[in-house]
């Protein structure tokens, strides 16, 4: 047995006949060179898109831990006053803009 052969594993992919429709597509038109490379890029997309959702998700528990801490200390904003803010720096937007 080869490195090569010890390091693959074959799967058997049962697909709807729409994917299947789309991968006979796909390799087809020559984007894809055969269905493994297809198979290969779509679950390497697709754990770039899990990753970049995991790292989302730990910047916004950073952020609201942060918020927390600042609140606190009585860091604390008004919110008629951040409302009041945000409409003024609206309205002036709309001012200049135009």
């Amino acid at each position: 047995m080869t490195a090569t052969e010890t390091t693959l594993k074959t799967w058997e992919v049962i697909l709807p006949r729409d994917l299947q429709e789309y991968v006979e597509e796909m390799i087809e038109k020559k984007q894809f060179l055969n269905v493994h490379a297809l198979m290969a890029n779509a679950l390497y997309a697709f754990r770039d898109v899990a990753e970049a959702g995991r790292i989302k998700h730990e910047r916004l528990k950073a952020d609201i831990q942060h918020a927390i801490e600042q609140a606190d200390r009585g860091e604390l904003f008004d919110a008629d006053e951040v409302f009041d803010e945000i409409e003024r720096d609206l309205l002036g937007v709309e001012r200049n803009g135009k």
